[in-house]
Order: structure tokens, then C-alpha cells, then sequence
């Protein structure tokens, strides 16, 4: 039903589209506690991002890698994730 009112709502094959997908599943891989799977997906995340020029995903993408991180006991790896990240975020 929602399809037939809202046909051209997003192109599902975007690269925005991508990055938001891939940023979502990272947050649940994570939480599920499958953390190397939400690892890659943030990884993927950040490459599709970082290869458009979208900038859209990226707070939340760095946020899961730096949870997870700190998870797995390293904080210095977490503020190195964080040294990563855009400062303008």
C-alpha cells in the first residue's frame, strides 16, 4: 500500500541509498554483538561514502566502530577511530 502512494520515494540502488543500509545493519550487527560483521559493514559503509562524495552516513558509521572498540577493551583504538572521523560531524 505504501509503494502505490509513494512510488518514486528513493532509488533503492543509490549509493545513498548504500550507505544509510549499510549503516543501520552495522548498528544491529553490532548490538547483536556480532561485532566483526559490523565492522565490515561500517567499513563498506565508509568506502562507498567516501568514494561518492555523500558525507551522509558517516557519523553514525564511525559511532559503531568506536562502540565496538571500546567493547572489545581498547580506548586508545577508539580515539584513534575518532581521530578518523570528520571533526566537522
Amino acid at each position: 500500500m505504501l509503494r502505490r502512494r509513494f512510488p518514486h520515494f528513493a532509488d533503492l540502488g543509490s549509493a545513498s541509498v548504500a550507505v544509510l543500509r549499510q549503516a543501520c545493519t552495522g548498528a544491529v550487527l553490532y548490538r547483536l554483538g556480532r561485532w566483526d560483521e559490523a565492522v565490515a559493514e561500517t567499513d563498506a559503509g565508509l568506502s562507498v561514502d567516501t568514494d561518492t562524495s555523500l558525507q551522509i552516513g558517516n557519523g553514525w558509521l564511525f559511532g559503531v566502530r568506536v562502540f565496538i572498540t571500546l567493547h572489545r577493551g581498547d580506548p586508545l583504538g577508539a580515539a584513534s577511530a575518532l581521530s578518523e572521523s570528520d571533526p566537522g560531524l
